[in-house]
């Protein structure tokens, strides 16, 4: 049985490291941008940090099986129906996809409290913009827009009942991760995305690189990629506002 689970789900894949994140959190984002740095020099990519879809500011990477980035629910969406994950995880899944990363560095992106809404709304932006946006909502994502604009990030007031049970589970599947030996980092989303903290970024390409290739001292390569991830939060602001203008 559970080696037919390997053909029923469609999205495990084998990499050296899995980036786990929700929704809108910039997790393709920092798969070209730190898994360039994991190429060696010949094969680094001129600029690696062009987003597919200007509207919403998605990016998608292929740089697997380096480095790959998903939702933690995503890995339980079958080959049967794509379009649709399992309500419920049971037991024997979780083994399965413990077993499957077992050797695998675990990065998770973590949303910090006063962030959640405005990743969230990041989220469902992407969503909206994609061809089949048959699973979006403009009316919540205006809405959410309009509460998160109210607070300004000082509180958590958009409904997360979804992205909360789903970032239960990936904490749980990290907990038995490391307990089996497994490799783990948690970065904040804050650290990296907003108040962009170079020792976190440093640790971030260590972790996944496997050793120290750049150090605090390397100012330029830092400099030029704390610009990248400004311009990147940059054009999610601009993006949040230009769907807020167009459906409001």
């Amino acid at each position: 049985m559970m080696k037919d689970l390997n053909f029923i789900y469609k999205n495990l894949r084998p990499c050296n490291v899995l980036v786990l994140h929700q929704p809108g959190a910039g997790g393709q984002f920092f798969c070209n941008m730190v898994g360039n740095l994991m190429l060696p020099p010949q094969f680094n990519c001129e600029n690696p940090h062009e987003a597919d879809n200007n509207s919403s500011n998605e990016y998608h990477s292929d740089l697997a099986p380096l480095i790959t980035a998903t939702h933690f629910q995503t890995l339980f969406r079958r080959n049967t129906s794509p379009s649709m994950r399992d309500s419920q995880i049971t037991i024997q899944q979780y083994r399965h996809i413990l077993n499957w990363y077992k050797n695998t560095k675990i990065i998770n992106l973590v949303t910090g409290k006063n962030y959640q809404d405005y990743v969230k709304i990041l989220g469902q932006i992407k969503l909206l913009q994609r061809e089949d946006c048959t699973l979006g909502s403009y009316e919540e994502a205006i809405q959410d827009i309009i509460t998160w604009k109210a607070h300004d990030n000082t509180d958590k007031l958009c409904e997360h009942s979804d992205i909360d049970y789903w970032n239960s589970h990936t904490d749980t599947f990290i907990k038995h991760h490391v307990a089996r030996g497994g490799q783990s980092l948690t970065i904040g989303y804050e650290d990296f995305f907003i108040n962009f903290n170079s020792d976190v970024f440093c640790e971030a390409v260590r972790f996944c690189v496997g050793g120290d290739i750049l150090s605090t001292a390397e100012a330029s390569l830092i400099a030029r990629h704390k610009d990248a991830i400004t311009s990147y939060r940059e054009r999610n602001y601009r993006s949040i506002e230009s769907v807020s203008i167009r459906w409001s």
